[in-house]
């Protein structure tokens, strides 16, 4: 990578990447392709992929017309 990138772009795609926990040489090479090794950008972490939250609880969740059942009223054979 050297060859094709200056000395600057690629330390800080290296910082970038290991900022984000994942030094490997495709993680790098990828940064460098989509040029976010400048600009300021910083990774975020959600944890989640960012994936949207269901926060209502789960009254409604489940809200439908299931009958509760617990371990005694599970009909055995």
């Amino acid at each position: 990578m050297a060859d094709k990138h200056n000395p600057e772009r690629l330390e800080a795609a290296c910082a970038k990447a290991l900022a984000v926990g994942d030094p490997s040489h495709r993680t790098i090479k990828g940064i460098l392709a989509a040029e976010t090794d400048q600009g300021g950008q910083t990774a975020r972490h959600a944890g989640d992929g960012g994936a949207g939250a269901f926060l209502r609880g789960p009254q409604e969740l489940f809200h439908h017309d299931a009958v509760a059942l617990d371990a005694w009223d599970i009909p055995v054979s």
